[in-house]
């Protein structure tokens, strides 16, 4: 059974001498555990995904490993890192993704969704500030608008606010 709505893109375990791909081991404890999780969220406990060489091997033993993933949930690519031995709660899928943004003027604007992007931490609270140092002067004289149309999780969110002033996403 694949869960399309949760692809391990790539994950990989031990230090950094010794490492190993774990993506097949990540999946496969996905589509055992978490998916009864996304089906019934109020009825059922998010799965601990503890970080250990019972679930993952021990690909250096004697040494402390470290964990990294990548993976796409519900079209988003996600990025988790820990120790060995530390728990990753895989239902807090809360990074933002930037759907569209534009800064300009009834005379002009500019699509600035990429350059957005960049700036946006991927994780957590991120602080924008609509200026022409950010986004360059696409209105010479005239004030300038910035909106941003972004994503956590599944929910969308609609920013916007004058030139000098920032906005918060998160």
């Amino acid at each position: 059974m694949s869960n399309k709505n949760f692809i391990v893109l790539w994950a990989v375990y031990g230090t950094k001498d010794r490492s190993t791909d774990v993506s097949k081991k990540v999946q496969g404890f996905v589509e055992k555990h978490f998916l009864k999780y996304m089906q019934h969220p109020f009825d059922v406990p998010p799965p601990d995904f503890k970080v250990h060489n019972d679930m993952l091997g021990d690909p250096d033993p004697g040494h402390s490993k470290h964990f990294a993933m990548s993976y796409n949930y519900n079209g988003m690519n996600m990025y988790r890192a820990c120790a060995e031995g530390e728990t990753l709660d895989l239902s807090q899928c809360n990074n933002i993704y930037i759907e569209g943004a534009i800064y300009g003027a009834k005379k002009g604007g500019f699509d600035v969704t990429q350059k957005v992007r960049q700036m946006v931490d991927q994780v957590g609270e991120t602080k924008i500030r609509a200026s022409n140092h950010n986004f360059g002067d696409p209105a010479p004289g005239n004030g300038k608008h910035l909106g941003i149309v972004y994503r956590v999780g599944n929910k969308t969110f609609h920013r916007a606010c004058k030139e000098g002033q920032t906005l918060q996403l998160s």
